[in-house]
């Protein structure tokens, strides 16, 4: 399985970057998805040099945006594609998006035509760049069950718009992640694996995602990319947590971290 590449999200350790890289290389980790880097965008090669140091490299960033708030929403595009620009300088291919601002009171068909539209343009700009955008169906969000995923998919361009399915997130919106992933093998660039159990987010094996079918219909579809995995907290220490979950990936999924 040589074409998957292994890597883990740092947003278990918080704020504390240095030490979730630092822990990540001890644990066995060779590469990183993490939020925000704009301080490092005019340092490409001190960050270069900086994260070389560390043994790890950067698989992508994670972006967020509201998308339908019109007094932000250029703003929130320009940064994304500023990001897109740097992960290319990085040596990166994908970017990762998140959001859709969710309204209590539920969002308008007019929010979705905002939203998409959005990030019709952002899929645009970063493939120009040469980076493919890949949209997180995410709980709390514009897209957090199966309906919705079919409404974005639908109103986003397929030449521009990638997907990155989060397993957890998806069952935790009532979605099937096998299903997910079959229906939508052709648009996934990218992807996240992470456990849940009764809606609470865990270490790989420790919830109730089947994991073995998704990976088996990656590799027999000839995915090649980034297995990311993702843990928002933990009851443990965030070194222990990656510690669990790379088990579970040499173990139980044979994949080479």
């Amino acid at each position: 399985m040589g074409d998957i590449k292994v890597g883990y999200h740092t947003i278990t350790w918080g704020r504390d970057f240095d030490k979730a890289l630092t822990e990540l290389a001890e644990v066995g980790y060779k590469a990183f998805e993490t939020f925000g880097l704009t301080e490092h965008f005019d340092k490409v090669d001190e960050f270069k040099k900086y994260l070389k140091g560390k043994g790890v490299e950067l698989a992508s960033v994670y972006c967020g945006g509201s998308f339908i708030d019109l007094d932000k929403r250029d703003e929130e595009i320009e940064n994304i594609v500023k990001t897109a620009e740097f992960i290319k300088e990085m040596g990166s291919d994908r970017i990762i998006l998140g959001g859709g601002r969710k309204k209590e009171e539920g969002n308008t068909e007019k929010d979705y035509k905002l939203f998409t539209e959005a990030i019709n343009i952002i899929g645009e700009r970063a493939m120009e760049i040469g980076i493919k955008a890949c949209y997180h169906p995410h709980w709390g969000t514009m897209v957090e069950n199966r309906e919705q995923l079919t409404k974005f998919l639908d109103m986003t361009d397929p030449e521009v718009v990638f997907l990155c399915p989060d397993t957890a997130h998806l069952k935790k919106g009532g979605a099937d992640p096998f299903e997910v992933f079959q229906t939508y093998l052709d648009r996934i660039a990218y992807v996240h694996f992470k456990d849940i159990k009764e809606g609470n987010f865990m270490e790989l094996g420790e919830g109730e995602i089947d994991f073995p079918p998704i990976l088996k219909l990656l590799t027999d579809a000839g995915y090649k990319g980034w297995l990311v995995v993702e843990l928002d907290s933990t009851t443990r220490t965030p070194k222990e947590s990656a510690q669990i979950s790379k088990k579970y990936l040499e173990e139980v999924l044979n994949l080479e971290v």
